[in-house]
């Protein structure tokens, strides 16, 4: 089982946060929440009788943290383009890799590459992983 938290953000900026312990690769994790828009059910009170209402927020960064490997990191989409050589992506294979320079390619036809990989042209959003280091300081993403 892996200990996941995950960062929600609606159309007004209001954040929300839920931990939960779930099965499945951390790429299986991050596709199944970022990006994607979940309902979290307000109760409100009106006239003095409850009221259900809807709060649609969607996904922006997954923490995770395997308690097998006492690991600790972030995952958020982001655009191929902001992906540079020191990144370290969620590849499509399920592999967590470091980009280097030779990794990533460009041509007029496929545009933008990285491990040999366009992301659909662009469409597809990488996954960039950011890990969680503690320091004397605090804690530290890198």
């Amino acid at each position: 089982m892996t200990t996941i938290k995950v960062h929600f953000e609606d159309k007004q900026g209001n954040t929300n946060t839920v931990t939960t312990r779930i099965n499945g690769t951390p790429e299986e994790i991050s596709r199944y929440y970022l990006d994607k828009w979940f309902n979290f059910p307000d109760y409100e009170s009106k006239n003095g009788t409850d009221c259900y209402t809807d709060h649609f927020y969607r996904g922006t960064q997954v923490e995770i943290k395997d308690d097998n490997l006492r690991a600790c990191y972030i995952v958020e989409n982001v655009h191929i383009s902001e992906i540079h050589a020191g990144n370290t992506v969620l590849h499509t294979d399920g592999l967590i890799r470091t980009v280097c320079k030779n990794n990533i390619s460009y041509n007029s036809f496929m545009k933008r590459c990285l491990f040999g990989d366009n992301y659909s042209l662009g469409t597809r959003p990488v996954l960039r992983v950011k890990f969680v280091v503690p320091t004397a300081k605090g804690i530290a993403y890198r």
